[in-house]
């Protein structure tokens, strides 16, 4: 049986993320190839050139080229340098508990009928941020358990 292409699982992951967060990774993928000349890039410039707004669906077509294309370095190259930079942007230091979530919220409703603002404000901020952190953490999961991996990019694309 053979498995999916590395590159289609990445795809398939990335076209369920959130907007905001495909749009970071698309937008970090799109600047850290303008930085990295070892890829042929060409239809990635092109594609960067357009609305950053619209950054996440332009990676999707340069996802769809690449795959297109079926030429097998260039699949193992573009697929490594797509799981590298995604680890370095959705990895974070230390697992977040989600009941620390609820704890914050429960302080962010409490400030509140305290009248504290200012506390209620600290509290919104920390919700936001660990909020943000456990949907990096969950992405990052869900991209490991798809089988997106530097094995699977090794032994699925194989270069005779």
């Amino acid at each position: 049986m053979k498995r999916e292409d590395p590159l289609s699982i990445y795809r398939n992951w990335f076209a369920d993320l959130d907007f905001h967060l495909a749009n970071e990774i698309a937008n970090t993928v799109f600047q850290a190839v303008m930085t990295c000349r070892s890829l042929n890039l060409l239809f990635i410039e092109k594609q960067n050139s357009k609305s950053l707004e619209l950054a996440s669906m332009n990676f999707l077509n340069v996802i769809d080229h690449q795959i297109t294309l079926q030429q097998k370095q260039s699949n193992r190259n573009f697929a490594i340098f797509l799981l590298e930079v995604t680890r370095v942007i959705l990895q974070v230091d230390e697992p977040k508990i989600p009941s620390t979530l609820e704890e914050y919220k429960e302080q962010h409703i409490a400030s509140l009928v305290k009248g504290n603002q200012y506390e209620a404000n600290y509290f919104e901020m920390l919700i936001t941020q660990l909020s943000l952190e456990l949907e990096r953490e969950d992405a990052w999961n869900k991209l490991e358990a798809s089988g997106f991996t530097f094995n699977a990019i090794y032994n699925d694309i194989d270069i005779e």
